[in-house]
């Protein structure tokens, strides 16, 4: 009985280290992928709203591997 009792606090350890690591993981992924490409975009767009006129060159926010992402930064630059 006392080694179940344990094996139970021990699985309960590693469950919670497990949730904690996974969600830290999950919110910088987050952060990176979604969060920091439409706060990106949001800038885009309050330059074009400020000052439409201006020929921008937003390449330099063009980041490998976010091919959503450049499409929709073209789409403003036009």
């Amino acid at each position: 009985m006392e080694d179940e009792t344990w094996a139970g606090i021990h699985m309960t350890i590693f469950v919670f280290f497990m949730l904690v690591s996974l969600s830290s993981r999950f919110k910088g992924d987050a952060q990176k992928l979604v969060l920091a490409p439409i706060e990106s975009m949001m800038e885009m767009i309050n330059m074009v709203a400020d000052d439409p006129l201006e020929d921008y060159d937003f390449n330099n926010n063009y980041r490998t591997g976010e091919y959503e992402t450049r499409v929709i930064q073209v789409a403003i630059q036009k």
